[in-house]
């Protein structure tokens, strides 16, 4: 994991509290691949620093702060 993206990712998560993100939302927002992106999550969600959920109307994995 690189830090900087890692910081990129969370201070992105941050600004958008309360709102369930899928990872293809986030990487369009901060310019990374859908793929480094939900790599990434996978791992805060499992540091317990966001919460995931399957959004069953699109098929995609969300996440929350």
């Amino acid at each position: 994991m690189q830090e900087q993206t890692l910081e990129l990712i969370r201070s992105y998560l941050e600004e958008n509290k309360w709102i369930f993100l899928s990872s293809n939302e986030i990487a369009s927002k901060v310019n990374l691949s859908r793929i480094t992106v939900r790599r990434y999550m996978n791992y805060l969600v499992e540091n317990r620093e966001i919460i995931s959920q399957i959004d069953y109307s699109t098929g995609e994995e969300t996440a929350l702060l």
